[in-house]
């Protein structure tokens, strides 16, 4: 569902200092409305709802939210990366595809998650690669919506 984003964003340092809210803080912009050069001041979203760790539902996997953000990674100086925060959130649609659609075993859930772990170390590391310092992981399990 839309409502449940999963996913990979980047929050400008303004966002770190307090809840956005407080801070009176503009939300964070689709990569698909950027325009032009980053100031640093705003935060970048390239998360989709329905996507997951691995490919899963015909959504793109996180990585590919990734290879987004490197193709315009030039656009944000290394001080904007090194003081923004990257929030990763996944929300079990691996497991959920795995279990529904694929009707595969329980037996099997162990490897997936294995493989879902290395995938999320995987894309943290290359996040770093690309100059991101601070980093937000949440995990949400399937809620039904």
């Amino acid at each position: 569902c839309d409502e449940c984003v999963t996913g990979f964003s980047i929050f400008a340092s303004s966002w770190t200092t307090g809840v956005a809210a407080a801070l009176n803080a503009k939300p964070a912009v689709s990569y698909k409305l950027l325009k032009g050069a980053v100031n640093g001041s705003v935060g970048v979203n390239f998360a989709e709802g329905g996507s997951g760790v691995l490919s899963a539902y015909g959504y793109p996997a996180i990585s590919s939210q990734i290879d987004r953000f490197q193709s315009i990674a030039s656009r944000f100086t290394a001080a904007d990366l090194a003081s923004s925060v990257a929030l990763y959130a996944t929300a079990g649609d691996d497991y959920l595809y795995y279990l529904t659609v694929q009707g595969a075993p329980i037996e099997g859930l162990y490897p997936l998650t294995v493989s879902v772990g290395k995938q999320i170390s995987s894309d943290l590391i290359r996040l770093y690669q690309l100059g991101l310092r601070r980093f937000a992981v949440t995990y949400l399990p399937p809620t039904g919506c």
